[in-house]
């Protein structure tokens, strides 16, 4: 199992599990420090994705405008915050919450993560 820091917390995991509920929406594999309290690595989705996928295109698409305003950024990932969707890394430890983590999903599938 690998070990993960993110701003001074250690995680011991290989991947992490995207749920809402009991049900997977996908998975996180190959974590490693990408940037500045930042992780990166290959999202898996499963068909249960699909729902979700145009909140993470259009929060990606908000953020990397320069000609939006963080209001409606803001707005954005509280319609994905909204959906209650945790993170698990599989290695006891309670997931994080939806408030608790910021992350990016892009359409080739390449995740960003920060909590």
């Amino acid at each position: 199992m690998a070990e993960v820091q993110v701003g001074g917390i250690v995680r011991q995991s290989d991947m992490v599990r995207m749920l809402r509920g009991e049900q997977l929406l996908g998975t996180i594999f190959d974590l490693a420090l990408d940037d500045m309290f930042w992780l990166a690595g290959r999202f898996v989705p499963t068909d249960e994705f699909a729902t979700s996928r145009p909140l993470f295109t259009e929060e990606l698409r908000l953020l990397e405008s320069m000609e939006e305003e963080i209001t409606f950024w803001e707005e954005a990932w509280g319609r994905i915050v909204a959906l209650g969707i945790v993170l698990d890394f599989g290695n006891g430890e309670a997931p994080l919450g939806p408030d608790d983590y910021l992350l990016h999903i892009t359409e080739d599938n390449y995740a960003r993560l920060r909590y």
